[in-house]
């Protein structure tokens, strides 16, 4: 009885510890958003800062993805489709050919 008890102390710190990791990336998704806009704000000229914002957004949104049981090959499947969506529909806030070198950039 004493062992369970042990095991089932361990597993409770374990999902608290993975429960706090997905709450750091969705704060840190939040946080690169955030950066996003204040550095396409006009009079903030640093596209360094601007490119660094997005590759932050991409990195924690696989690693959110990793986390939360997703390999990263599913989560760039599940883009590569939601590119092909995008092409076959009349969305027009993207230009076909942005979406098409996306999607083969991603090997869609």
């Amino acid at each position: 009885m004493v062992d369970y008890m042990m095991v089932s102390h361990k597993q409770g710190f374990d999902l608290l510890y993975k429960m706090n990791e997905v709450d750091a990336l969705k704060t840190k998704i939040l946080a690169s958003i955030a950066g996003l806009y204040d550095n396409m704000t006009p009079g903030n000229p640093d596209i360094d800062d601007l490119a660094d914002s997005m590759g932050d957004v991409l990195l924690y949104t696989f690693l959110l993805g990793k986390k939360t049981g997703f390999d990263y090959d599913r989560i760039r499947e599940e883009a590569c489709h939601k590119i092909r969506l995008l092409l076959i529909s009349d969305y027009t806030d993207v230009s076909d050919d942005d979406l098409n070198s996306l999607a083969q950039y991603l090997g869609a």
